[in-house]
C-alpha cells in the first residue's frame, strides 16, 4: 500500500503535526534542555511537605506545561531570608502565549503570583518578595494563543549574595486540547539497528467493533521531514495494511492518531515495524475507552489457561464480556474459557471489555496460570459515570489461615448511603469475606496466594464527599495485610506518613489561592480505623503521637466556581517548641511611670500575660504598662503544639531626692540628724567643743 494524500479540513490531521515539527520551535525545545538550575528535594525536616494543583472536570485531560524535566512544577530552596525577584517572561517562541501566569509558593503559604498577557504586548512581568528560608514550588499555568501554534515560557529567580540563580523554561505545546471522546494518541520512539527495507504492518483487531480511523506518521528522531510513505491515513474498514518502509540505522518517532467507532468509543489496533527476523517496534494499543491491559509476565516459552469471569457483584454485568490476548503485535487468544494457549516469554497482555448493568456498579475478574503458576489473579470494578468501585492489592501474598476483613465510614465529612467489600480469590468470590456494615468484619479462610479486596461505595447524596477505610487482619498473628484511607465524592488524594517517634506534630493545610480559591478544601488524617483529626477551610490540627507508626493525609479539594484550577498545600511535621521573648523599655522608671512593653514568639498558637500585666494577649505585639509605683515584674507564657514557653521583664521604680527648705525631711536624712545631735551633745559633756582629747 502506498501513502494516502490526508483529507482535507481534519481537526487533527498529521500534515499539522509535521508542519509544528518543521520551524523554530523544534529548535527551541532543543534549547530547554539547558533549563532547570539548582532544583532541590523538600526539605527533611517534613515528614510531608508538598504543593499541589488541583484540576476541575473541565480541564481534566489537558496536558499541562511541562519543563525540560518533563515535570509541570519545579523547586528551589532559599537558605537565607532575604529579598528574592521572581521574573516571568513569555519566549514567545515560536509565538506569543495565549494565556500565562505562575504562583511562587511553599506548603504553607503564597509568595507571589505572576501573569503575562500577551494580549497587551507584555511579554515579561517581574515581583520582588521577601522570603523566608525553605522550599518553594514554582508552579505555571499556561495555553498556546490557538491549535496550531505552541509556545515557551521561563522563570527565573535572583536573590542576595550567596544564592545561586535559579531558572526553569516550560514548553506549550499546541497538541495541549484534550483528545475528543474514543479518539487515543500514541507518541512514542523506536530504534532501528540495521538499516534497509522494512515493512509496517497495521492490524484493526476489531475489538470489541472495528475502528472508524487511524492516521500513521514516522520522523527521524527530532527530524521535521516525515519518513517516505508516511503520513498513512486510513478509514474503515481498516482490517490489516502494510507499508512499505526504507529506514536507515538510528531512531525514529512514531505518532498514531486512532478513532473509534461512534457507536462504540473503543477499539484496539496492533502495529509492527520488522525486516525478516529483525523487529524494530511491535506493540498492541487500545483507544477511547478500552482500558489498559491486564499484563502477564511469562518466566519461559510455556502452555498458558485464561479464566474471564462476571463476579455478579455487587449485581451483574449489563452486557457478556469479552477478552483477548496479545503479545507485542501478535493476538494469541480471543474469548473467555479456560483453553490452553502457547505464550512466549516476555509480557503476554489480557484486554478485557466489559460493560456496567443500569445500577453503575460491576466487577469482574481474571485468572491465568501457567505449569510455573499464577500469572495473574486479579479483580477490577466495573462502573457507570457517577458510580465509584474500588480494588486494591496486598503487597504479600495471604496465608491459608484466618483473616477478618473490615471497613469504616468515617462519616467525614459525610456518611455514605452504602458500603460493601469483599475478597477475590482465583476468579471468584471468597466465601464468608463480604462485609456490608460498617465497622463489622467478615471472618474467612482464603488459599495461600495473591488476592483482590473490592470495595463498593455509594454516597448518600449527589455531590456529597465521603471517606471509608479498610483493613486486612491476619487473626492469628495479628499481622496487617493492608491498610488504606480512600476518598469518594469530589478530588480526593491520600498520602502516607510514616510517624518515626512518639512526639507532638502538627499538620497544617493551606489553600494557597492560586488562580482563585477553592470552592471545598478539606483534610481529614486517619490512622488505621480511627480518624486523628481534620481541618477545613484551611487551618492546623495538632497530634499527639504516642507511638511510631503510619497516618493517612486525606485532601478533599475542589477548585472554586468558574475556576479551572486550584493550588494547595499541606505540610506534616514535628511541632517545635515555642519561643518567647519579653522586653521591657525603659527598664527603670520614677514612681508613677510607665514602660513600653514588646514581646514576640514562634510556634505559639496563644499567650497569658501575668504578673505587672494580666488576660490574654497576641502571640507578638507591644503596648504601655500601666503607671508604676514600686518595682514589677511583668511575665509572659505562650503555648503552641510543641509545649508551652515563659519569659519576664522586671521594671525598678527608682526614688526621688526632696528639694528647698521647709520640706519634710526623709527617714535618711533624719536618721543622721539624729546622730549628729547625739555626738554633738557628748563633745560639749565632757568639755566643751573646743576641749582635746
Amino acid at each position: 500500500m502506498t501513502a494516502i494524500p490526508p483529507k482535507p479540513n481534519r481537526s487533527r490531521g498529521l500534515r499539522d503535526l509535521a508542519a509544528a515539527r518543521s520551524g523554530p520551535f523544534v529548535t527551541t525545545l532543543g534549547l530547554l534542555c539547558l533549563g532547570a538550575l539548582s532544583v532541590v528535594a523538600h526539605a527533611a525536616s517534613a515528614l510531608l511537605d508538598e504543593v499541589v494543583l488541583v484540576k476541575g472536570a473541565s480541564v481534566a485531560d489537558v496536558p499541562l506545561p511541562l519543563d525540560s524535566n518533563n515535570q509541570s512544577a519545579a523547586t528551589f530552596t532559599v537558605s537565607t531570608a532575604g529579598s528574592y525577584k521572581v521574573v516571568l517572561t513569555d519566549l514567545q517562541v515560536p509565538s506569543a502565549l495565549g494565556t500565562l501566569s505562575v504562583a511562587v509558593a511553599s506548603s504553607t503559604a503564597t509568595a507571589t503570583q505572576l501573569a503575562v498577557d500577551g494580549g497587551t504586548g507584555l511579554s515579561t512581568t517581574s515581583q520582588t518578595v521577601t522570603l523566608a528560608p525553605g522550599t518553594y514550588t514554582v508552579q505555571p499555568l499556561a495555553t498556546a494563543a490557538s491549535f496550531q501554534s505552541a509556545g515557551s515560557f521561563s522563570v527565573q529567580v535572583t536573590g542576595p549574595s550567596g544564592f545561586q540563580p535559579w531558572q526553569d523554561v516550560w514548553a506549550v505545546s499546541a497538541a495541549s486540547a484534550p483528545a475528543p471522546a474514543g479518539e487515543s494518541i500514541l507518541s512514542t520512539e523506536f530504534s532501528v539497528t540495521d538499516g534497509g527495507a522494512y515493512t509496517l504492518t497495521l492490524t484493526d483487531q476489531s475489538f470489541p467493533v472495528a475502528l472508524q480511523q487511524l492516521d500513521l506518521i514516522i520522523f527521524p528522531h527530532n527530524g521535521t521531514t516525515p519518513v517516505t510513505n508516511t503520513p498513512v491515513e486510513v478509514s474503515a474498514p481498516i482490517n490489516t495494511q502494510q507499508v512499505q518502509l526504507t529506514l536507515a540505522a538510528g531512531n525514529y518517532d512514531l505518532f498514531v492518531v486512532a478513532e473509534a467507532n461512534s457507536s462504540t468509543p473503543a477499539g484496539l489496533y496492533s502495529l509492527g515495524i520488522s525486516s525478516g527476523s529483525s523487529v524494530a517496534f511491535a506493540a498492541t494499543e487500545p483507544v477511547g475507552s478500552l482500558p489498559a491491559p491486564i499484563p502477564l509476565t511469562v518466566a519461559a516459552a510455556d502452555t498458558a489457561s485464561l479464566q474471564v469471569n462476571d463476579l455478579s457483584y455487587p449485581a451483574a454485568l449489563g452486557a457478556p464480556l469479552q477478552a483477548e490476548i496479545t503479545e507485542g503485535a501478535s493476538m494469541l487468544a480471543s474469548g473467555l474459557t479456560p483453553a490452553p494457549f502457547a505464550v512466549t516469554a516476555g509480557t503476554v497482555d489480557v484486554y478485557v471489555y466489559a460493560q456496567p448493568n443500569a445500577g453503575g456498579q460491576g466487577a469482574f475478574a481474571v485468572y491465568a496460570t501457567d505449569s510455573a503458576g499464577t500469572l495473574a489473579d486479579v479483580a477490577v470494578p466495573v462502573l457507570g459515570s457517577s458510580s465509584f468501585g474500588y480494588a486494591y492489592s496486598p503487597s504479600s501474598a495471604l496465608s491459608a489461615v484466618s483473616y477478618q476483613l473490615g471497613v469504616d465510614d468515617y462519616a467525614e465529612p459525610e456518611a455514605f448511603g452504602s458500603l460493601s467489600a469483599t475478597l477475590v480469590q482465583h476468579g471468584a468470590l471468597v466465601a464468608d469475606s463480604m462485609v456490608q456494615t460498617s465497622g463489622v468484619p467478615s471472618t474467612f479462610t482464603p488459599v495461600a496466594g495473591p488476592a483482590t479486596i473490592l470495595v463498593f461505595p455509594t454516597l448518600a447524596a449527589q455531590g456529597d464527599d465521603s471517606l471509608f477505610g479498610v483493613v486486612l487482619l491476619q487473626l492469628n498473628t495479628g499481622f496487617v495485610g493492608f491498610n488504606t484511607t480512600q476518598g469518594v465524592g469530589a478530588l480526593f488524594s491520600s498520602s502516607t506518613v510514616t510517624v518515626p517517634s512518639s512526639g507532638k506534630y502538627v499538620v497544617q493545610a493551606t489553600d494557597l489561592g492560586f488562580p482563585a480559591s477553592m470552592s471545598n478544601f478539606a483534610v481529614i488524617v486517619t490512622q488505621g480505623q480511627s480518624v486523628a483529626g481534620d481541618i477545613f477551610g484551611g487551618g492546623s490540627l495538632p497530634l499527639d503521637v504516642t507511638a511510631s507508626g503510619n497516618y493517612v493525609v486525606n485532601v478533599l479539594a475542589q477548585v472554586g466556581s468558574g475556576a479551572n484550577y486550584g493550588l494547595y498545600g499541606v505540610n506534616f511535621s514535628q511541632a517545635v517548641a515555642p519561643t518567647v521573648t519579653l522586653t521591657a523599655s525603659p527598664t527603670t522608671v520614677s514612681s508613677g511611670g510607665q514602660t513600653e512593653l514588646t514581646w514576640s514568639s514562634t510556634g505559639a498558637t496563644s499567650c497569658s500575660a501575668s504578673g505587672g500585666w494580666n488576660g490574654t494577649e497576641a502571640t507578638s505585639g507591644s503596648q504601655q504598662s500601666a503607671a508604676l509605683t514600686a518595682t514589677t515584674t511583668f511575665a509572659l507564657s505562650c503555648t503552641g503544639v510543641g509545649g508551652t514557653a515563659n519569659a519576664s521583664a522586671q521594671v525598678t521604680v527608682s526614688s526621688s531626692s526632696g528639694g528647698g527648705g521647709g520640706g519634710a525631711l526623709n527617714v535618711p536624712a533624719a536618721l543622721v540628724l539624729l546622730m549628729f545631735t547625739a555626738w554633738s551633745l557628748r563633745r560639749r559633756m565632757i568639755g566643751g567643743w573646743g576641749s582635746e582629747d
